[in-house]
């Protein structure tokens, strides 16, 4: 599910289409909004209006997004650290300090992330840009090692597994357990307008050549 959420989503939605509707190379909700109030569109006056209003709440949910899905996302990197904890060791005896832990890393890492993006985003680009790149092969040695020792997992590939998984579920254990891996194949792909709003900084060529080559 995790795959074709970035094939069909990512992969053909955002880096095949939505980076070719570009306003002089800018994108973002603004940027659709200018192209359509153009003249050519030859759209009727209340239709513009409710362009706007919609590209006005777009632009709300980016903003509102952007301070929620970095403390999510570190918050659930953070917590996987307790999986490397021996047993027995005070941290991981108790819940509530690891709950603590993991809400005092996150804020610091948070805190320091905002810090440094108000350098502007080149120079932060700098350091989190070689920091991403061996993060990115790191995944990917693991990925090959996992995959010689378990080939199956290949099987994933083929979309058909998952209509049978959700039809196992919906019948086994009902539509709950259906929706809590639908919500973690949405947080795979969560953020990805953001490429769309960047892409005056890097251009559209970049951010295809990086996902193509280097992310997928």
């Amino acid at each position: 599910m995790v795959i074709w959420a970035l094939i069909v989503q990512a992969t053909f939605k955002y880096m095949i289409f939505i980076t070719r509707v570009d306003n002089h190379h800018e994108g973002g909700t603004f940027s659709l909004c200018s192209l359509l109030l153009q003249r050519k569109t030859k759209l009727n006056g209340f239709t513009k209006n409710v362009v706007r209003i919609v590209s006005i709440l777009g632009a709300c949910l980016i903003i509102a997004q952007g301070a929620i899905t970095p403390a999510v996302k570190i918050s659930r990197a953070v917590s996987g650290l307790n999986d490397f904890l021996p047993e027995g060791h005070k941290l991981a005896s108790n819940p509530e300090n690891v709950k603590i832990a993991i809400l005092g890393i996150t804020f610091v890492l948070v805190f320091v992330m905002f810090q440094l993006n108000r350098f502007g985003a080149s120079r932060f680009g700098y350091i989190i840009g070689p920091i991403c790149f061996l993060w990115l092969l790191f995944l990917s040695f693991l990925g090959v090692w996992q995959i010689t020792k378990y080939p199956a997992i290949l099987w994933a590939l083929n979309p058909y597994s998952i209509f049978t998984f959700f039809q196992h579920s919906l019948k086994s254990k009902g539509i709950k357990h259906c929706l809590e891996p639908i919500g973690r194949a949405f947080i795979v792909i969560a953020g990805m307008e953001i490429l769309y709003t960047d892409m005056g900084h890097f251009g559209a060529k970049p951010i295809r050549f990086c996902w193509f080559f280097l992310v997928l």
